[in-house]
C-alpha cells in the first residue's frame, strides 16, 4: 500500500532520505481511513460524555 524510495546524494536529495507515497491499493482505501476517523472521533466523545478521566489522545 506504500512504495518506498529510498533517495541518495546523486538525485540531489540529502542522504538518507527515504519518501513515501501511496500505492493505488492504498489510494482506495482513503475513504475507508477517513470513515474510520469518524467513527473513532465520535467513539471517543461517547465515551468521554460517560467517563471523565478517558485522555485526549489527539492532543498529543
Amino acid at each position: 500500500m506504500l512504495c518506498r524510495d529510498r533517495r541518495g546524494t546523486d538525485s540531489g536529495a540529502a542522504r538518507g532520505v527515504v519518501e513515501y507515497s501511496l500505492t493505488e491499493i492504498g489510494i482506495s482505501l482513503r475513504g475507508l481511513v477517513g470513515q474510520l476517523e469518524e467513527w473513532g472521533n465520535y467513539y471517543r466523545e461517547q465515551v468521554r460524555s460517560t467517563v471523565a478521566d478517558v485522555p485526549d489522545s489527539s492532543a498529543a
